[in-house]
């Protein structure tokens, strides 16, 4: 008789659920089917962002009016959607050289005199304009050796369905992962598993885990309608006390090559 011995942790499998890239900093996601990826991670994720008349860059948690400008992308344009007043622009319009400064960084990026600018400020009721990063530009900060866009942090962030789910758990309103502003989501075995992952792979992709992400007041904006509910994170917080330093939620990560990544694509962790 041939015994044969049966993997438990092989068999199951991890799939890619959802794909999000944010071409523009705080605005919402786009979903996609597949992306490309490099070290600095998807293509056109976090390519843009929006800063005021000193350079200094603005996000949803001064004004989360943002959440009802939607990016749009095809080949060379970046349009924008905001309740059907729409606007485009091309790549080539963005060429006058900047800075620009997120968080403690001081970022080189391209500038435009286009009139999307004015088109966004009228919106946000707030002089501000949009910049693009420079192509060659390599932050200071020594996150990811500096192979980092426009990103908080790593050049992606992960997240699994199953904290998703232990989460809402501990709330009276579930929300969706779109709070948490993920690149990937993904269908996980248990709940916050991936806080964990040291080295993994997706495809021909090494990837390596830089820890769990320090969650901050963005959780709080649906994104559906940039109202905030500062319950959300007090509840993660009160869910995850005592895990570590800050309040986690979700995986960063930073890719160790170039390849690209599609919906239902196996995880593997090694």
């Amino acid at each position: 008789m041939v015994i044969v011995k049966i993997n438990y942790k092989k068999r199951f499998m991890l799939h890619i659920k959802h794909i999000f890239i944010y071409p523009v900093k705080s605005l919402p996601g786009v979903a996609v089917e597949s992306s490309e990826i490099d070290k600095k991670g998807l293509i056109n994720d976090r390519n843009w962002m929006l800063v005021d008349p000193n350079g200094n860059f603005i996000t949803q948690r001064k004004f989360p009016q943002m959440t009802h400008i939607v990016a749009e992308l095809s080949q060379n344009k970046l349009g924008f959607n905001f309740h059907g007043q729409k606007i485009d622009i091309n790549n080539e319009d963005f060429s006058i050289p900047g800075k620009a400064t997120l968080w403690d960084d001081i970022v080189d990026v391209l500038q435009t005199t286009h009139q999307v600018n004015t088109f966004l400020s009228d919106i946000l009721k707030t002089k501000c304009s949009l910049v693009k990063i420079h192509p060659s530009a390599k932050r200071s900060t020594t996150l990811n050796n500096g192979f980092v866009k426009l990103n908080d942090r790593q050049p992606l962030l992960i997240v699994n369905t199953n904290s998703l789910n232990a989460f809402n758990n501990h709330l009276a309103n579930p929300i969706t992962f779109s709070n948490f502003r993920p690149n990937i989501v993904y269908d996980g075995k248990t709940p916050f598993e991936e806080e964990n992952w040291e080295h993994f792979n997706i495809g021909n992709l090494k990837m390596k885990g830089e820890g769990a992400c320090k969650r901050c007041k963005m959780i709080n904006i649906d994104q559906e309608n940039g109202l905030a509910n500062p319950l959300i994170l007090k509840t993660l917080g009160e869910a995850q006390k005592g895990k570590s330093k800050g309040i986690p939620f979700g995986l960063l990560a930073s890719p160790l090559n170039e390849g690209s990544i599609k919906i239902n694509d196996i995880i593997e962790v090694l």
